[in-house]
């Protein structure tokens, strides 16, 4: 079996993904279901409230086409679990399989998943979730040495209240 069933019960093939197998709302609802650090946080912190939070910073600092791809940067994680950095350059094969969702996702949405300015804010806030939510964190994080964090308050929304807040400004970026 090389195909998952999603929340709207679509199934998605992950060997020969298509744009018409993705869904904003299986995003959403697979994104606020997991949790940052592969679950080693001191509060559930899902993906979908940290997109969120990114979309919101780049939308107050009035860049908002950044802020929409801010919101979907993480969406193939909706297919592929979120698996910490380190661990996907010793999973072979992984950042081939991670591209080809993340093409098929982009292609759906309408909108590119990657930019200059999306990986220095989701960078920055990294910090602002090691402060919250990383029990004695090390002193050094390689390249987020030496940046500010955005100064986001992290809630640590429940998974219904990250998906409703993920479908929110979903539906304000794609419009009525």
């Amino acid at each position: 079996m090389t195909w998952l069933q999603t929340a709207s019960g679509v199934p998605f093939d992950l060997v020969n993904p298509t744009p018409d197998m993705v869904r904003p709302h299986d995003i959403a609802h697979a994104l606020a279901g997991q949790c940052r650090y592969a679950g080693h946080t001191s509060r559930h912190y899902s993906v979908a409230e940290h997109c969120v939070l990114m979309h919101d910073w780049l939308v107050a600092s009035s860049m908002p086409r950044a802020a929409r791809t801010a919101l979907i940067h993480d969406a193939a994680e909706a297919y592929l679990p979120d698996i910490p950095s380190p661990w996907k350059a010793l999973i072979p094969g992984w950042r081939e399989q991670e591209q080809r969702i993340e093409d098929v996702v982009a292609e759906a949405l309408g909108w590119v998943l990657h930019s200059p300015i999306v990986k220095v804010v989701d960078a920055r806030i990294l910090l602002d979730e090691r402060a919250v939510l990383l029990a004695d964190p090390p002193q050094s994080w390689g390249p987020v040495e030496g940046m500010q964090p955005l100064g986001v308050m992290i809630r640590c929304w429940s998974r219904d209240r990250a998906r409703e807040e993920w479908m929110r400004r979903w539906a304000r970026e794609v419009g009525p």
